[in-house]
């Protein structure tokens, strides 16, 4: 599609998924209808269904853990790579009308900084330098977190090719107090239990700026107070359910280990960091109780005004997956 590249949203896909089967051929032919009502400008050039011969690259163009990619993985009945905001717009309006659910599939996570300078103040051991530092911009760090070599084009993102891809599971922890020496060996022998370059441990540092914004002022609440963010990750790429439990389970028994030494009352995660071992929502409303298990995990405090925010705005619960936040109606 030569238009591609002149989208205002390249990297976002909007999936239409039905849950009740019977009526899907219907829905799919009247949904497709409706988005030609709503907006017949250029937009079937961005509409996929299974009998498009793109279909499945569009499909797994983005899809960067095997585990949400095998045959036991639900297939959208429509994908929208939508142009501009009246193809959002007329793809909302549309799933509403014919009982449709959407989801969404679009960029990554972001970080705060933290200064050269504050690092050699607050951590002059670690005697860091300029030359250890590399500085980029943020779509320049999209390309380098992605593990292509350095100078690569930034073209290489608009490659909607599929790529490998590997088994991943993620879980976080906020830490609140230093670790002590013993609980960190305690990790390297863990770390001995898997195969080598499988585990990672990624510790992002907080403090400086982060401490200055008041928990209540975004969603966001891991504020002051928090030494760090660790994030443990664990990939491979056998298949099959032995091998899906094999390192599920390490990566869980990891978590359980760590529990004394990270926050509590409620120990707290990071959202971009998903993890459905938290909890996850009913396939249809979810109570408010059940959503606050996992939902102060993230938000602490704030999910409360997050739920009042998605009653005024969304009290039918039309946007909604595994975690998101449920409306007072749900109470």
């Amino acid at each position: 599609m030569n238009c591609r590249s002149s989208s205002m949203f390249p990297f976002l896909f909007l999936f239409l998924f039905s849950f009740s089967w019977i009526a899907s051929a219907d829905r799919h032919e009247d949904f497709l209808q409706c988005l030609h009502y709503q907006n017949s400008n250029a937009i079937s050039k961005v509409i996929y269904t299974p009998i498009n011969s793109s279909y499945s690259s569009v499909l797994q163009f983005s899809i960067r853990n095997g585990r949400f990619n095998t045959s036991a993985t639900p297939k959208p009945l429509v994908i929208v790579t939508p142009l501009n905001v009246a193809h959002i717009q007329a793809a909302i309006a549309c799933s509403q009308k014919h009982g449709l659910q959407i989801r969404v599939r679009s960029g990554g996570h972001d970080y705060e900084d933290r200064l050269l300078s504050y690092m050699q103040e607050s951590f002059p051991e670690l005697g860091l330098v300029k030359e250890d530092c590399i500085e980029m911009s943020w779509i320049e760090s999209t390309v380098y977190f992605a593990q292509f070599p350095r100078n690569t084009s930034l073209e290489v993102l608009l490659n909607r090719s599929p790529r490998p891809t590997s088994f991943f599971k993620g879980k976080t922890d906020f830490v609140k107090e230093p670790i002590p020496k013993t609980a960190l060996e305690g990790i390297w022998e863990r770390l001995d239990q898997v195969d080598a370059g499988s585990a990672e441990l990624q510790f992002t540092a907080y403090g400086g700026k982060m401490n200055e914004i008041a928990e209540s002022s975004t969603p966001f609440p891991h504020r002051a107070g928090t030494l760090y963010q660790i994030h443990y990750g664990i990939s491979w790429d056998e298949e099959g359910i032995e091998a899906y439990a094999k390192y599920i389970s390490w990566i869980r028994r990891l978590y359980s280990y760590m529990a004394p030494y990270v926050s509590k009352n409620p120990r707290q995660a990071y959202v971009n960091y998903r993890d459905l071992d938290l909890g996850v929502n009913n396939l249809g409303n979810t109570s408010y109780r059940q959503a606050s298990i996992w939902g102060t995990k993230y938000f602490k405090n704030n999910f409360d005004r997050l739920v009042r925010v998605k009653t005024a705005v969304d009290p039918a619960n039309f946007f909604r997956n595994e975690q998101s936040i449920p409306p007072l109606s749900s109470w």
